[in-house]
This record gives structure tokens, C-alpha cells and sequence, in this order.
């Protein structure tokens, strides 16, 4: 009975965070496209192609190792009251009470890769159709 209703709320957490990494990649997308005269400027004093695009992958990059810092950490903080949580309710239902719940390094090597290649992914992305902008 607990299975499917946490499968529910699991799911529903999930389409919560999916909406909003989605809003947050289109901001930044937008922030991104909406650079053009930046980006204009700075190709008209000398800066290249690759220069702009490692500008805006550089920022992009920094955003998402903030983001999953700040993530793995409340993660980290959380753990505590995850098991005096679960514990009461897991006894009402008459499952184990013990629950070990912690984070190693797979977990922060997961939240690492994420970060770097959502950075990567909506770094280049708003740079590539500014950049390739040509001068008549």
C-alpha cells in the first residue's frame, strides 16, 4: 500500500524538477540569446568566435557547479531527518525500522557529471547561433 503511493510521489517530485531545470535552461538560453549587441561588441574589438563561445560556456559552467554544490549539500544536510522521518512511519506499517540512508562517492559523482554537462549542453547551445553570426 506505502509502495505505490511513494512511486506517486516520486513521480510527481520528478515532473516538479524536470519543470524546473526546464524553466531555468530556458532562461538561460534566452539571457544567452538575448547578448547579441555584447556579443556584437566584443567581435567588433576582436574577440573571436571561440573566445564568446568559452564567455558564455565559462558562465554557463560556473551556474551549474554552483547549483549542484548548493544541491549536494542540502542533500548532505537532509540526510539527518531522513531517518527520523521514515522511521515512525515504517513502524506503523509494520516494516523495519532501521534505515540506512547515505551518500558516496557514486552519488557525488553522478551530481558532478550532471552539472558538468548541463553546463556544457546550455553553454554552447545560446552561443552557437550568436557566434555564427556573420558580418555582411
Amino acid at each position: 500500500m506505502l509502495v505505490p503511493a511513494a512511486a506517486v510521489l516520486l513521480g510527481i517530485v520528478g515532473l516538479v524538477l524536470v519543470l524546473a531545470c526546464a524553466n531555468l535552461a530556458n532562461l538561460q538560453i534566452v539571457r544567452g540569446l538575448s547578448r547579441g549587441h555584447e556579443v556584437a561588441i566584443r567581435r567588433a574589438l576582436g574577440a573571436s568566435r571561440a573566445r564568446v563561445a568559452r564567455l558564455f560556456l565559462t558562465e554557463s559552467l560556473m551556474l551549474a557547479l554552483l547549483g549542484g554544490s548548493v544541491g549536494v549539500l542540502l542533500a548532505w544536510w537532509s540526510l539527518n531527518f531522513v531517518p527520523l522521518l521514515a522511521g515512525p512511519i515504517a513502524a506503523a506499517i509494520g516494516g523495519a525500522g532501521d534505515l540506512d540512508v547515505s551518500m558516496d562517492v557514486r552519488v557525488l559523482a553522478y551530481a558532478l557529471a550532471l552539472s558538468v554537462g548541463t553546463g556544457v549542453l546550455f553553454g554552447l547551445a545560446p552561443g552557437a547561433p550568436v557566434c555564427a553570426v556573420r558580418r555582411g
